[in-house]
């Protein structure tokens, strides 16, 4: 729930960010893309940020009303999932297994310790949350069992 509890804020504060008239992200991710391309030149993935930023940045307000859209219903699922709401389980189950087949294929296409990192967590994340309103977790029983 932690997690992605702070993915979701993260995802918030990227899409406010975004959302911003007078923020550049091509001259700050400029900025921060040489400082990465100076540790390591062959970085495919600022590789791909760079090739397909213009075409996003030309969708910049759809791209952050979703980011904040998702941002809040993981933050909504989780606490939903703290306070003991059995749909909190299923809509943070949702968004993960929306985004997992993202995050799985890019680190088959591209195997950072990152880019695998991410899916690991996140294919973790799906089973934990499954196990748990199934309610085969240890520990907490879910509210779907208690009835």
């Amino acid at each position: 729930m932690a997690y992605k509890a702070a993915l979701g804020l993260s995802e918030i504060v990227i899409g406010v960010v975004l959302a911003v008239p007078s923020f550049d992200p091509q001259a700050t991710f400029a900025r921060l893309s040489a400082e990465e391309l100076r540790e390591d030149p062959g970085d495919r993935f600022v590789a791909l940020v760079s090739r397909h930023l213009p075409a996003l940045l030309h969708h910049r307000g759809l791209i952050a009303v979703g980011l904040i859209v998702l941002g809040l219903a993981k933050l909504v699922a989780a606490a939903a999932m703290w306070e003991g709401h059995e749909w909190g389980g299923y809509l943070l189950a949702a968004t993960v297994a929306l985004l997992l087949p993202f995050d799985v294929r890019q680190a088959v296409v591209d195997p950072t310790p990152g880019h695998v990192l991410l899916a690991v967590a996140n294919a973790a994340a799906l089973v934990a949350l499954v196990l748990f309103v199934g309610g085969w977790l240890p520990g907490r029983q879910s509210p779907a069992r208690r009835r």
